[in-house]
């Protein structure tokens, strides 16, 4: 059953939504104020944007020349342990504390507009009472039953900030043979790992890895691992995963 606060906070948000015709969890919004937010070039479009501020949802878009990468957050979430299970983690003790990501496909920016094989919106401004920058998401992953759109808050913030590790530029852009070729090899491997890492993907119990990463608290303090992380990575982290490799072989 849900607290009285978590009802009264329910019925707050509903209201709200309700007074400005669609959906925007953290601030009301005039639906008047929501205009079309048009950038030359689409690496302004890079950023974090949260949605359901109370949940830790958020969606992250990534601009490497013309290609694009977006993912989704789902930080700070409890799951039984069958759903658990389910998700691909080691753990499947009653209650874990994890993160779930999805990385979405086909994703594309054409005039403001966002494309993707999974959601579609565009960029767009609102006051609130100051102006705001987002993503207008049509049928959003999290958007309540009754509403057509959701929109996520730019955070206007550095990505380096955000992402955990030492080599933070694997899972941001794609890595040249000028920057991999400064690297030993074991740094070349750490930086491999550390991708998956970022997923709390669960290495070899007592091996190099593993020893490691313990070792990091942004990692040790997961209490869930994934046994498996491929289908979660990006295209950079992929991308970076071969070049990184390839250096490491040559070395």
């Amino acid at each position: 059953m849900k607290s009285l606060n978590q009802i009264l906070l329910l019925t707050v948000l509903f209201t709200s939504s309700l007074a400005n015709g669609q959906l925007l969890r953290d601030r009301d919004v005039d639906e008047t104020t929501v205009k079309p937010w048009i950038e030359d070039d689409i690496k302004g479009y890079e950023d974090r944007y949260i949605f359901q501020p109370n949940d830790g949802n958020f969606l992250i878009i990534l601009v490497n020349d013309t290609t694009v990468t977006a993912q989704i957050h789902f930080p700070s979430h409890w799951s039984e342990g069958g759903y658990a299970l389910e998700s691909g983690l080691v753990d499947s003790s009653e209650f874990k504390f994890h993160t779930e990501y999805i990385t979405l496909t086909g994703v594309k920016i054409i005039n403001g507009k966002f494309y993707s094989d999974q959601y579609n919106g565009e960029f767009v401004t609102f006051n609130s009472p100051t102006i705001y920058q987002g993503i207008k998401v049509f049928n959003s992953w999290s958007i309540w039953p009754g509403y057509d759109y959701e929109i996520g808050v730019k955070r206007q913030e550095k990505l380096s900030d955000f992402f955990n590790g030492d080599y933070i530029e694997a899972s941001t852009s794609i890595l040249d043979s000028a920057y991999l070729s400064r690297f030993i090899k074991e740094e070349l491997q750490i930086m491999r790992n550390e991708i998956y890492a970022r997923y709390y993907y669960q290495f070899e119990e007592g091996g190099k890895m593993a020893n490691y990463f313990s070792q990091k608290d942004w990692y040790s303090k997961s209490a869930a691992r994934y046994k498996a992380v491929q289908h979660m990575l990006t295209w950079i982290e992929l991308k970076n995963i071969e070049l990184i490799k390839y250096f490491e072989e040559r070395k």
